[in-house]
């Protein structure tokens, strides 16, 4: 694949392409899954902590779409981090899909009655008040699950009519920094977390064979290529496939390149070449100084010692070159 793209198309086109075709890729989070399923139906608060690009969302993906599908429980999920409001309109639509959304000033039979796309005019004009006290109305005594990724943007008014929800319904949430002094009043809400840790080495490789079995490109040594993937991803799955997009850009991924990527992540060699040419010199001058200038054999070791010199010396600058 090239680098190159159409003239009218972002430059990074090519990369989003990639990226997306590895996104429906989850390797692993079958146990931290069971957890929460398990948890959700106890009807228990849920905190799914962990850092950007560990799989906090697709987790919680991955439970709605499990519950969605039982259709026994009313279950609401805002997927992205946006403002109160716009948040409270996609809750009130889903609820009226439903069948549950109670409007402040219509009657429930006329709620019923009425589209989506007729009612949706009277719920936008409602104050944020109001339309949050309709929400609160709606899941109260439903035994609702409400799936709340990414509220560390939240205003402190918002943070409150979250504790509203925590009274009405059982609330799971994926939050990457749990230490945030604004979010302890609700956190503190939440006793149950699932800590989502960086994928195991195996998890790593299976994660890169499945995304090359999506998108595949040519890489001269597999083994060494997924090495260096864990060491600079750290195991976090995001960070693996945006590496994986990256390098899918590459006209070839060889020895040459992935040497490079060992180079960013720090590698360090130790420098033998000079220890070695300086343990020669030692015992060279130990052998002249302690029986003399006339001594052969202190020439022929020092000859010897002189080529070992060398052929490691080669043999290290090849090993290190780039």
């Amino acid at each position: 694949m090239s680098r190159t793209s159409k003239a009218s198309e972002p430059a990074d086109t090519p990369r989003l392409r990639a990226r997306e075709k590895y996104q429906p890729v989850v390797v692993g989070r079958g146990r931290e899954l069971a957890e929460l399923w398990e948890l959700a139906l106890k009807g228990r608060h849920v905190l799914v902590a962990g850092p950007p690009g560990i799989g906090k969302t697709v987790l919680l993906e991955m439970l709605y779409r499990g519950l969605a599908s039982r259709g026994d429980l009313p279950v609401f999920r805002i997927a992205d981090s946006r403002q109160f409001k716009p948040a409270l309109l996609e809750l009130a639509e889903r609820m009226h899909e439903r069948g549950i959304f109670r409007h402040p000033t219509l009657p429930a039979a006329v709620v019923a009655s009425l589209s989506w796309e007729k009612l949706a005019p009277k719920v936008r004009s409602l104050p944020i008040r109001e339309l949050a006290e309709a929400v609160v109305l709606s899941l109260t005594g439903r035994r609702a699950v409400l799936i709340w990724d990414h509220f560390e943007k939240a205003t402190p008014t918002e943070l409150a009519w979250l504790h509203q929800f925590l009274d009405r319904a059982t609330v799971l949430t994926g939050v990457s920094d749990p230490s945030n002094p604004k979010l302890k009043p609700i956190l503190d809400r939440i006793p149950a977390r699932i800590e989502l840790e960086p994928l195991s080495p195996e998890e790593c490789d299976e994660l890169v064979e499945r995304c090359f079995g999506i998108a595949p490109f040519a890489v001269s040594n597999p083994e060494w290529y997924k090495r260096e993937i864990r060491r600079k991803s750290g195991g976090n799955p995001r960070a693996i496939k945006d590496l994986l997009a990256d390098h899918s850009l590459e006209k070839a991924v060889d020895g040459r390149f992935i040497r490079e990527m060992a180079n960013e992540q720090g590698a360090r060699y130790f420098p033998i070449s000079w220890l070695v040419l300086v343990a020669v010199l030692l015992f060279s001058a130990h052998r002249y100084i302690g029986r003399g200038l006339g001594d052969r054999d202190a020439y022929i070791i020092g000859a010897v010692g002189m080529v070992t010199f060398l052929f490691l010396s080669f043999l290290v600058r090849r090993a290190n070159r780039t």
